[in-house]
C-alpha cells in the first residue's frame, strides 16, 4: 500500500511455487513462504501487515484440478507460514476498499461482488453487473470480474472483454443489480472506459484512475478528468444548440462546426516497445519418424523426414526418401505428429 514493494507470485515446474516481495526500487526480492504452493492474485491488506492470496497443493497444480482444492489464505508481510481463511468456492481476485480493512473483497462468480471477514465468515453481497444475452438468447452475461474502487462508491467490471465503472451505493441487505446493455435505463450510472477491450486491469491507490494493458500498450483513464471534458462536451451542446444568436439559416452548419473541435476523452495509451535478439538456430537438423502433416492439400506422411537448415525447413519426405546433409544432427521424434506455421503465434 505504501508502493515501496509489489507482492509477486512465482512457478517453477515440478517444484512449486512461493509467494515474494520485492522492492520497487529494484532490490533484490525476499521470499515470503516457507513451503512451496501454487499461489495467485496476490493482494496487501490496507496496513501491508498481511498479504492476501489464493493456494492450492503443487500436487493439485501438476494435477490440473486445483479448482476444488483452491483456498484463501493470508501471510505475513514479512514472510512466515500462512494463516487459512476460507476454501474459495468459486472466489477470486482479493483486494480491500480503503476504510474496510476487515473485510476482503472478492469477485464471487454469480454473486458478483462479495466479501467476508478475515475469517471467512459473513459474506456479503454488494454489486451484480450483467451484460448482454448471446444471440440464442438467454439471460444475460455475468460480469467476468468486478473490483471495487479502494476509494467508496465505485466498481470496475469486465464484461465480455470490455471495462465498466459503476458508480453504485447498496441501501439494505440485496445487492443492486446494474446491467451496461442500456445507460439510460441502468439502476445507478456507469462508463465505458474501453474500446476494443482491456486486459489486467487494475485501479490506482487512490482509485482515480484505472488501468490496463491490451497487446502492447497500457492504458489510463483518469475519472476526473474525463468527468470535465465530457461535461464541458455536453455544456458546449447544450449552447449551441440554443444559441438565438445564430440564425435559423447557417444554425446548424455552425454547430456542426463547433462540435468538430469537441472530443471525448479517451485513456492515454502508451505503447510499449521490447527489443530482443531473436535466437536463431544453425546447423543441420533432420526429424525422423513422425507423423508429418505437410498442408500440402490432405497428404499426411506417417513416418518423415525433415531436413531442416538454420531457421527454414529445406526438405520434407518419407523416411529414406530425401538426401540428408552430411554432418546434418538426426533426431528420432517416432511417436510425435508435426505441423508447420505455430510460431511466434501468441508469444
Amino acid at each position: 500500500p505504501s508502493g515501496d514493494a509489489l507482492a509477486v507470485v512465482s512457478w517453477l515446474e515440478p517444484e512449486g511455487g512461493h509467494l515474494w516481495s520485492v522492492p520497487r526500487d529494484g532490490g533484490g526480492p525476499s521470499r515470503l513462504s516457507p513451503s512451496p504452493r501454487y499461489l495467485s492474485a496476490p493482494a496487501w491488506s490496507p496496513d501491508g501487515g498481511r498479504i492476501v492470496v489464493l493456494q492450492a497443493p503443487v500436487s493439485a497444480r501438476l494435477g490440473g484440478g486445483t479448482q476444488s482444492r483452491t483456498e484463501l489464505v493470508w501471510y505475513p508481510g514479512s514472510g512466515g507460514p500462512f494463516s487459512a481463511i476460507a476454501p474459495s468456492n468459486g472466489r477470486s481476485a482479493p483486494h480491500f476498499e480503503r476504510g474496510t480493512a476487515d473485510r476482503i473483497y472478492l469477485h464471487g462468480g454469480a454473486r458478483g461482488l462479495v466479501s467476508i471477514r478475515w475469517d471467512g465468515t459473513d459474506e456479503r453481497q454488494h454489486l451484480l453487473v450483467t451484460g448482454f444475452t448471446a444471440a440464442r438468447g438467454g439471460s444475460p452475461q455475468n460480469a467476468s470480474w468486478i473490483n471495487v474502487s479502494p476509494a467508496c462508491g465505485k466498481a470496475l467490471a469486465r464484461v465480455e472483454n470490455d471495462l465498466y465503472v459503476i458508480s453504485f451505493t447498496q441501501v439494505g441487505s440485496d445487492p443492486p443489480t446494474v446491467s451496461v446493455r442500456n445507460p439510460d435505463n441502468a439502476a445507478f450510472p456507469f462508463t465505458k472506459v474501453t474500446e476494443l477491450g482491456g486486459e489486467f486491469p487494475v485501479w490506482s491507490a487512490d482509485g482515480g484512475e484505472v488501468m490496463w494493458s491490451l497487446g502492447g500498450a497500457v492504458f489510463r483513464y483518469d475519472l476526473e478528468r474525463a468527468r470535465i471534458v465530457n461535461d464541458s462536451i455536453a455544456d458546449a451542446s447544450e449552447a449551441a444548440s440554443t444559441d438565438d444568436s445564430v440564425d435559423e439559416a447557417g444554425g446548424a452548419d455552425e454547430t456542426e462546426e463547433r462540435e468538430k473541435g469537441l472530443e471525448e476523452y479517451r485513456a492515454a495509451e502508451v505503447r510499449v516497445t521490447l527489443t530482443e535478439s531473436r535466437d536463431l538456430p544453425d546447423g543441420v537438423l533432420v526429424l525422423r519418424g513422425a507423423r508429418v502433416v505437410t498442408m500440402r492439400g490432405d497428404e499426411v506422411i506417417e513416418r518423415g523426414d525433415i531436413v531442416t537448415r538454420g531457421s527454414r525447413i529445406e526438405a520434407v519426405g518419407r523416411v529414406g526418401s530425401v538426401a540428408i546433409p552430411e554432418g546434418a544432427e538426426v533426431r528420432d521424434v517416432s511417436g510425435m505428429t508435426i505441423v508447420p506455421g505455430f510460431v511466434d503465434a501468441h508469444a
